[in-house]
């Protein structure tokens, strides 16, 4: 899914992903309140709060003084939406309601109505015939975001079919990055807004991978088998117990051997893969943070493929017939073989006893090698949302059409535990802890389910608590205001599947988490596809068939090679764009003919070419020996081929079909990405390297010289990146055709690694960012 925070000042950058989420979704300040205004799940009175408030007028020095207006974070559909009442200074008026002020004349704030409601319909990876198991099916996720209190509604942008724009109404298609509206006032403070994420049960389902259920903390339960591998993203987490095979000293031996050296504790243990290095974070059983250390090998994720290599050729008789560095590549990235289906013949073969040593801090604080494949150990993503991580969901409040927060099982998550405080489960108590940032922390991860708070039908029947509060003992005014107030910031008609969205999350974790889900549905990957470019015209409808026929098997092989990062995602599909004619054909033109390489033309989403190219993968991922007939007649059983562009030739037979690289796309997946992490230049290897200093011409050049080698279609892949940093990056939506300058393939561009400073941006092509859209 692609997926971004609700504002978008240019000026914002962070040390990390999540660090630029959070300053880009800021809290607004408190008002009155012990803790952050608006804050997710707890709020005034201790009432349910649907989402949070986000101060957009902190985020103004970002955005040349102005208050960034408030975009949508996912495509989707508009299903409701009603435009700001006007402003008015009378002191009675509803909106200018003072919760914070009980007198019988309370001083005016006013709180801005307008509201827009969209559907967003994505895919977080894809399954088979169980819900959670590997397929080609695509695992679906349907939410809810709402902005609440703008001061003015958006406009939708003209599509070219003639329909003007207009301020946002219910029907209408509402893409990633649009304008939403301008953020208003809450209760008197300007430049916010009230954003949330909503769900019913069953995309709660879909999200989790499991039933929402409360796991007691500090008694959570040791997990019996691995996670889901429908969806697989982020970290991978590992639960291992205290028999688990450890060793002092480094493991030479990549098969699981007899040990007297066990871990001794039970552990959980993150290991997450970072623009090349890796870090390794132990946590004991219950998720509490004991250490954490950095490989040692600050390149790890780039060698990993050289690693895969030696880790199969270690081994001998019947292991090595079982294994495939490919199937070690799976290990090592992912701490399991997930393949590409739930059957044995879908992954590529790894030997049973398979060993994964990796050092990791154990419970006494010291180095510790782990063989975290061992039988015992249990391996996760974060699409697990792992209760050892913090995540639980509340499901015991007693009254759901109560807006006061009826669960023991929070309440008692944030109370006051120190002794002798006899009034911790009080509400002003329990409010009082809303300020501590270790508590806010803990309910950022917190999944709640309780009504729609801007259903009118039901506002005073779920506000009625508050009538017990003092302020509205006191004053026979006091509730009628309240009512008032809350029939302007309500409203009638609301959708069905709105109301029926009853599960909220922490907008801000949700939005940051979901970012590491690198994987896009078919209707995300056809935007992908320019409608105009250098290759020419592509209509929608083309677009989306082509989308759904290779979408699942390129996001697996992102997933697989590329990790998670939308950069590597967006120069792997700059390429392909060029190699497969707009996804047109994973095959050649003209199939070779009258070219060097022959037999061995280009197949899959990078073109692999050459015979010694095609013998690379085959030993990487341990293709069987083919006996008959080869698909290409210029193949016999002893016709010999070029193995590159230099003067050696080989001998083919009786090695594996190439054909099927263009016949399985699988393998057409899996060829591209080991061409991608295997590929040599400047004495390294591994493209990723590359993606991982950012989107530029330079980058693009360079990879495209590695891919492509001469300058076949090199203008095209340097508009295919800037058309594709406008759908996939962050930047401020760019409209209409806009000039850009790119350097030649020349020697100054390629003749070392890192790449040189100051290459001439010598030539000028144009981009159309018209959005393929229907």
């Amino acid at each position: 899914m692609i997926i971004s925070p609700p504002f978008l000042p240019t000026g914002q950058t962070q040390t990390s992903d999540e660090a630029w989420v959070n300053a880009n979704m800021p809290d607004a300040p408190p008002q009155n309140t012990p803790g952050p205004a608006g804050s997710y799940p707890l709020g005034y009175n201790l009432a349910w709060h649907n989402g949070m408030h986000i101060d957009a007028h902190a985020l103004a020095r970002f955005n040349n003084g102005q208050v960034p207006p408030a975009r949508a974070v996912a495509d989707g559909k508009v299903i409701f939406a009603q435009p700001p009442s006007a402003m008015s200074s009378n002191p009675k008026h509803p909106q200018n309601y003072n919760p914070w002020d009980d007198s019988e004349t309370p001083t005016p704030r006013w709180t801005d109505n307008g509201i827009v409601v969209i559907e967003h319909t994505t895919a977080i990876g894809a399954h088979g015939n169980s819900p959670t198991e590997l397929g080609n099916t695509p695992t679906v996720l349907v939410y809810y975001s709402v902005y609440m209190h703008l001061a003015a509604l958006g406009q939708t942008t003209a599509t070219g079919k003639g329909a003007g724009a207009h301020p946002w109404q219910a029907g209408d298609a509402i893409w990633r990055k649009d304008e939403v509206g301008t953020p208003g006032q809450i209760y008197g403070a300007s430049g916010q807004i009230h954003f949330e994420i909503c769900m019913n049960e069953e995309n709660v389902k879909v999200l989790l991978g499991r039933k929402p259920a409360w796991i007691e903390p500090g008694a959570i339960p040791a997990p019996t088998q691995d996670g889901r591998t429908d969806s697989v993203y982020g970290s991978t987490y590992f639960y291992v117990d205290d028999q688990t095979p450890a060793s002092i000293t480094q493991p030479t031996v990549h098969t699981r051997q007899r040990s007297n050296t066990v871990v001794g504790s039970k552990l959980w243990v993150r290991m997450t893969y970072h623009k090349g290095g890796c870090r390794y974070d132990t946590f004991d059983a219950q998720g509490r943070l004991l250490g954490g250390r950095d490989d040692t090998d600050i390149a790890l994720e780039y060698n990993l493929q050289g690693l895969a290599e030696s880790c199969h050729k270690s081994l001998s008789g019947p292991d090595r017939a079982a294994s495939s560095p490919s199937g070690w590549y799976e290990l090592l990235r992912f701490g399991r073989n997930i393949g590409y289906g739930a059957n044995a013949a879908d992954k590529d073969r790894l030997p049973a006893n398979a060993s994964h040593w990796r050092c990791i801090k154990s419970a006494s604080g010291h180095d510790l090698w782990v063989d975290l494949n061992a039988e015992q150990v249990r391996k996760f993503s974060d699409a697990d949302f792992l209760p050892a991580m913090g995540w639980n969901c509340i499901v015991d409040d007693s009254n759901e059409r109560d807006q006061r927060c009826d669960s023991n099982a929070l309440k008692n998550l944030i109370s006051d535990t120190s002794l002798g405080n006899a009034h911790r489960l009080e509400p002003r108590e329990l409010e009082k802890r809303l300020s501590d940032p270790q508590i806010r922390k803990i309910l950022s991860k917190i999944l709640t389910d309780f009504p729609c708070e801007w259903d009118r039908s039901t506002a005073s029947e779920r506000y009625a608590f508050i009538r017990e509060a003092e302020p509205f003992r006191k004053s026979a005014t006091a509730w009628p205001r309240l009512q008032a107030h809350m029939e302007s910031m309500t409203f009638e008609q609301l959708p069905t599947n709105l109301l029926k969205a009853t599960w909220h999350i922490h907008p801000r974790q949700f939005v940051s988490h979901l970012r590491k889900c690198v994987w896009l549905s078919a209707h995300e990957f056809a935007q992908c596809i320019p409608r105009k470019s250098l290759a020419g015209p592509v209509s929608w409808n083309t677009a989306i068939a082509r989308a759904e026929r290779y979408s699942v098997d390129y996001n697996r092989f992102i997933r697989k090679f590329s990790g998670n990062s939308i950069q590597r995602y967006l120069h792997n599909i700059a390429q392909s764009l060029t190699e497969t004619g707009l996804f047109r054909t994973l095959t050649e033109d003209g199939r070779g003919v009258g070219k060097a390489y022959g037999a061995h033309y280009g197949r899959g989403f990078h073109q692999l070419t050459w015979a010694g190219n095609f013998k690379s993968f085959g030993e990487f991922s341990g293709l069987a020996d083919h006996h008959g007939q080869y698909t290409d007649g210029r193949i016999t059983t002893t016709s010999v081929h070029p193995i590159d562009s230099g003067t050696g030739t080989m001998k083919w037979a009786p090695r594996y079909d190439p054909a099927v690289v263009e016949l399985s796309m699988p393998l057409a997946g899996s060829a591209s990405g080991h061409y991608w992490v295997s590929k040599h230049f400047k004495r390294t290897t591994n493209i990723n390297r590359l993606c991982d200093f950012g989107v530029n011409a330079d980058i693009v050049g360079f990879i495209s010289w590695l891919v492509n080698g001469g300058g076949a279609g090199y203008a095209d892949r340097q508009q295919f990146a800037k058309y594709l940093s406008n759908v996939l990056l962050d930047d401020p939506p760019r409209r209409g055709i806009e000039n850009f300058n790119f350097p030649s393939l020349s020697s100054s561009l390629t003749r070392q690694f890192p790449l040189a400073s100051g290459i001439a941006q010598d030539q000028t092509e144009n981009v159309n960012y018209e959005r393929q859209i229907p």
